[in-house]
């Protein structure tokens, strides 16, 4: 998940976040205070009450764009073996697509292949196709 943030000239209110900050929540935060835009990607789902907090305190945070895409393939064991070329269909953005996957030989189930630039489209934006290998037994 990406966060855009935009630069608020002031941030009025008081927050008490509970606990410790984890990683992403100091990014987050920094990125709001930061001059400038800010972007912050593969945050945690759990990241959504400071953002909330933050949008409250007048600073602009765009929702995600979710333009990843994830596909199980499935592959004999003799593909994942020898490896080769795989014929893959998809939607993008609504459309068929089709993909020529070089599979590496030796691949293992559980395998994730990153095609980047491959999911949908927003805004001269790509998210990445990610394909997620299982052998048939």
């Amino acid at each position: 998940m990406e966060q855009s943030i935009a630069r608020v000239r002031h941030l009025v209110g008081e927050v008490t976040v509970p606990g410790e900050l984890a990683a992403a929540e100091q990014h987050v935060l920094l990125g709001a205070v930061a001059q400038g835009a800010s972007r912050i990607a593969n945050t945690p789902a759990g990241i959504g009450p400071l953002v909330g907090v933050l949008r409250q305190l007048g600073v602009h945070i765009e929702p995600p764009l979710m333009l990843d895409k994830h596909l199980e393939i499935k592959l004999s064991r003799r593909e994942a073996e020898r490896g080769g070329e795989k014929e893959i269909k998809y939607k993008r953005n609504g459309r068929r697509k089709k993909l020529l996957v070089k599979i590496p030989a030796g691949i293992k189930s559980g395998t994730k292949i990153r095609l980047r630039g491959m999911g949908d489209r927003k805004d001269k934006r790509s998210g990445d196709l990610y394909l997620h290998v299982k052998i048939k037994s």
